[in-house]
């Protein structure tokens, strides 16, 4: 799964009681059937209509409210700076944000197919607008308009931008950190990733310091000689030294239809357990192929291939992956981005995060301000971080983090200040 584990140190996440909205079940039919989204909002340092709204997009993964607000530098840091209103919903088909209702029924074959990132952009941008309403934002080009900007980190970061991109009138600038753009667009190769089962340590590896969960598990793999076992080291600060990891609870649930769950999910890098894990398994089997393969020069070679995955998602889901559908239809490639005139778009890397293979290496279109920040020391969305301030923070990723602000601050002045339909 694409989501970091929370790193410590500082302020974590921001619990927060729950909202709920109701929204469309599907929003291409003429269907009426709604159902409860779960958001949160924070409008502690909102300055009212004419300041603006800080949409934190929710991902793969439930969001309860012992954890609320992913970012505590978005509530704490950034709102204050722009008088901001912030908000924060759950992704269709993960937690309690269920089209179909209660969790044992929500994710049969008949009702997966509403589990698109094209769903997803609609219910955002429509919980948007209801909150524009709600808050007596008045129109674009008015003093009482509230600009919209978005954040997101992984693939919300990727969400992050489509917004941008498919729903220009609605939002004013996006944030996209460790976004795998690229990799989405298949325009990356199966190895760029490397050592799928170091995924959540080098996801995680920020502040890069010797106590890091990485660094320890190299040493334990570097300080045994050879013929000598390293696994009693290794259990030992993974698992707390005792007993056996449960593998059971890693994997999928079982899909009502009867598609059985496996440990190698469409996503190789993990889908992660229970009904989450299930939902991410279809994404990844639908329009989110994440191609990763191992080369051998770790773990022993297995090379992905579109015919082991067309088969994993027929007898999971009965459906066909369609890995070009999207890119083919958004354009979101650098090529498609700067064909289409798109705007307004900062994507940010930790280059020691795998990854960063899949995310944009230079600035796709500097003059149209699609940017990109790279950070040499940084990890997994470090510049956003569940945990701030942190203790041995790097530079680059505080200046990352800081030229970023600037930029959704300077995005938010401009809209406010111009009257004249914006460009895209």
């Amino acid at each position: 799964m694409l989501a970091a584990a929370l790193v410590g140190g500082g302020i974590g996440t921001v619990p927060a009681a729950p909202h709920y909205f109701e929204q469309r079940v599907d929003h291409f039919s003429a269907a009426s059937d709604t159902f409860s989204q779960r958001y949160y909002m924070n409008a502690s340092a909102f300055g009212g209509p004419g300041h603006p709204i800080v949409l934190i997009v929710g991902g793969e993964g439930a969001i309860p409210p012992t954890t609320g607000f992913f970012y505590p530098y978005v509530v704490h840091s950034l709102a204050p700076r722009l008088k901001a209103l912030v908000i924060e919903p759950e992704h269709r088909f993960y937690g309690e944000s269920l089209p179909t209702g209660a969790a044992t029924t929500a994710y049969n074959e008949t009702m997966l197919h509403l589990l698109t990132p094209q769903q997803a952009l609609a219910d955002t941008v429509t919980l948007l607008l209801a909150t524009q309403t709600a808050h007596g934002c008045t129109a674009r080009g008015t003093a009482g308009y509230c600009p919209i900007v978005t954040i997101g980190g992984s693939y919300p970061g990727w969400l992050s931008a489509m917004l941008r991109l498919r729903y220009p009138s609605v939002v004013d600038g996006a944030w996209a950190a460790s976004a795998p753009i690229r990799l989405y667009a298949q325009e990356v190769g199966q190895f760029d990733y490397s050592a799928v089962a170091f995924a959540g340590l080098n996801m995680g590896n920020y502040p890069p310091t010797a106590d890091r969960a990485l660094a320890k598990a190299c040493r334990t793999f570097t300080g045994h000689p050879k013929g000598s076992s390293w696994w009693p080291t290794l259990r030992g600060f993974l698992h707390g030294g005792s007993g056996c990891f449960n593998l059971s609870r890693t994997l999928p649930a079982r899909a009502t239809d009867g598609g059985a769950p496996t440990f190698s999910c469409a996503d190789w890098s993990g889908c992660g357990g229970g009904f989450n894990g299930l939902a991410w398994d279809y994404e990844s089997c639908s329009y989110l192929v994440v191609k990763l393969g191992l080369d051998g020069t770790m773990f022993p070679a297995r090379r992905w291939t579109l015919d082991w995955l067309t088969t994993h998602c027929r007898e999971r889901f009965g459906i066909q992956p369609r890995p070009d559908e999207l890119v083919g239809l958004w354009g979101f490639g650098a090529a498609g981005l700067r064909a289409q005139g798109a705007s307004r778009i900062v994507f940010t890397n930790g280059l020691n995060d795998g990854w960063s293979a899949g995310g944009f290496a230079s600035d796709v279109d500097a003059a149209r301000e699609l940017l990109v920040l790279n950070m040499p020391n940084g990890a997994h969305h470090s510049d956003l971080s569940h945990a701030w301030p942190m203790a041995g923070e790097t530079a680059d990723v505080l200046e990352v983090r800081a030229n970023a602000t600037a930029l959704l601050e300077k995005w938010v002045g401009e809209v406010r200040s111009t009257t004249v339909v914006e460009r895209r």
